[in-house]
């Protein structure tokens, strides 16, 4: 096993390098390689703004060098598939080769949908604007000035993230400009592919009564584009409900508000629920306080999985933690993300005799991590320091649609000895080391070999659900974006764990195994479209072949994932 010397805030220490950092690394793009469709000499600078969707495509951000260009202030997006390079926009020039004058200013918050489709932010002379693919070409949507549809005269002022479904629709949330008709704490929910649509604002007509307030950061869409939103409503049977508002087909309802019944506990009602969280099969969580019927001041507080109209506790503040001792209890709870396998990731301190008021992770009941014990997958005698981000609320992981985890932190033997690290879950649902800020990777025979990881969190890394219509860090493959430096040089490459074959879920029903994936898949093979389905690299060995074929029938059949 050989050592490398690690620096960390001044701290040098030496750390084993060996089983627990195996990875693969998938060469994207190099600083000083050529921008395509600019002139030649036109090159990459550095790079950021790096989003995974599901699959081998994803989208970054990087100034370019070269002759006309304005180096940091000239940004260019860029699509990234296994076949190669394509130059969507850049900075400073007509949007989407119009003429109307209007430039790009920027790129941010892109998001991308099962399809490839995508939704982001960009600057403009006004202000901002959001851009998508959704209908073909690049479109504008939405933009920082214009006359924002359904309000009546009131003009957009601002957006937040957007994301796009599975079938293109895009929704974002809105403020509105503060004149008379529209008060500065206005805002509201749209969606569209070419033109967008209200379909919620304040002191607009809600399910139950008028909207009061919006959660502007809840905004989430699934692959059958399904929206939901937390929102807060009046009404005449109830003052101030809070809800999990859901739009699909053009209609809105609460999916469950204040004052519904707990269907898990007989004689409860919910009094407060927020922060949704939805997967691409329309199964969502949120945060959820539920108390006795006519019992004031008797709240507990806890995160609830919403699937098929039935309502079940994922952990509850003071109830049993699985899996460890009799009388320890659940503490401070942070959102659940959903993984792809019909199972949740969430972390959480606990409460007891004998217990640490530390973080804990999960998936499902199984214990991932916990802070300070035995960092997983590495080395004895290294333990797990942090977990990032540890504030709001926010979950430190992320996941994808076949339930793999990914976690960042630090490792090392004390507070001031330590590193960072980035874990992912094997198929075992074991945590692996992907990769130690500091470690030296030989990536590629290339001019740039010896380069080390710029950040120890991944890009794209937002606490986001696997199929939630948002950017994330982890595409389904189990690839994570890295970006390496070393002497000003960067390049930018896929990491990944030893290969793992996909899921036997080919049509993603969440049924698996099942006659129809078999089906599904020599139908796709054969050359029908089916776009809710996985690709036909079983394997990902990067090549569709006979191999896939005889993979997936092997692993159907029982056999371990060569």
């Amino acid at each position: 096993m050989r050592r490398l010397l690690l620096i960390s805030c001044g701290v040098a220490l030496t750390m084993a390098v060996g089983a627990a950092d195996a990875q693969s690394y998938r060469t994207i793009v190099r600083q000083g390689d050529q921008v395509p469709g600019l002139d030649p000499g036109m090159t990459f600078l550095n790079f950021g703004g790096i989003s995974s969707g599901v699959g081998r495509e994803f989208y970054f951000t990087s100034a370019i060098t070269g002759n006309g260009a304005n180096g940091a202030e000239d940004q260019v997006l860029v699509r990234s598939t296994p076949e190669g390079l394509t130059l969507i926009a850049r900075e400073g020039r007509n949007t989407a080769g119009g003429t109307d004058g209007i430039t790009f200013g920027g790129f941010s918050s892109v998001s991308i949908n099962a399809a490839g489709k995508i939704a982001f932010l960009s600057g403009d002379a006004n202000g901002s604007a959001v851009w998508t693919t959704a209908g073909g070409a690049l479109t504008r949507l939405a933009a920082t000035g214009q006359f924002a549809p359904g309000t009546n005269g009131a003009r957009f002022s601002g957006f937040s993230r957007p994301v796009i479904g599975g079938h293109g629709l895009v929704a974002f949330h809105a403020r509105l400009d503060g004149t008379a008709t529209a008060p500065t704490s206005d805002g509201g929910v749209w969606v569209g592919v070419t033109t967008p649509t209200l379909i919620a604002r304040v002191g607009g007509p809600a399910p139950d009564g008028v909207y009061t307030s919006i959660d502007s950061s809840s905004v989430r869409i699934s692959d059958n584009d399904t929206v939901v939103f937390g929102a807060r409503m009046t009404s005449a049977s109830m003052v101030d409900r809070y809800a999990i508002v859901r739009y699909r087909d053009g209609q809105a309802v609460n999916l469950v508000s204040s004052g519904d019944l707990v269907t898990h506990f007989s004689g409860e009602e919910f009094t407060r629920v927020a922060r949704p969280t939805l997967d691409w099969r329309d199964r969502l969580t949120f945060s959820g306080s539920t108390r006795r019927i006519g019992v004031p001041y008797d709240e507990r507080a806890g995160y609830w999985l919403l699937q098929d109209g039935q309502y079940t506790p994922i952990a509850l503040h003071h109830a049993p933690v699985p899996s460890m001792p009799p009388g320890v209890t659940f503490l401070d709870l942070r959102r659940p993300l959903l993984a792809g396998d019909d199972s949740y990731t969430f972390v959480t301190t606990v409460l007891g005799t004998g217990a640490s008021t530390l973080p804990l992770g999960f998936k499902g009941e199984k214990q991932l991590f916990a802070l300070w014990a035995q960092a997983p997958g590495a080395e004895p005698g290294l333990r797990l320091m942090s977990i990032t981000p540890t504030a709001s609320r926010e979950n430190p992981t992320n996941v994808n649609r076949r339930g793999q985890v990914l976690m960042w932190g630090s490792i090392g033997t004390s507070s001031t000895s330590s590193v960072g690290a980035v874990w992912l879950t094997d198929a075992n649902d074991e945590m692996k080391v992907l990769y130690r800020s500091g470690t030296v990777m030989d990536v590629d025979p290339g001019p740039a070999v010896n380069m080390q990881p710029t950040s120890s969190q991944p890009w794209g890394a937002s606490g986001l659900c696997a199929g939630d219509g948002g950017p994330a860090a982890l595409n389904e493959l189990g690839e994570v974006p890295l970006l390496l430096g070393s002497g000003g040089a960067y390049i930018l490459v896929m990491a990944s764990l030893p290969t793992m074959c996909d899921t036997l879920d080919f049509n993603r029903n969440g049924v698996s195994p099942e006659d129809q994936d078999l089906i599904d898949f020599f139908n796709v093979f054969a050359g029908s479209p089916c776009w809710t389905c996985g690709d036909l690299d079983f394997n990902n060995d990067f090549v569709s072949n006979d191999e896939d074929v005889i993979d997936f029938l092997g692993v159907l059949a029982g056999s371990a994932c060569p």
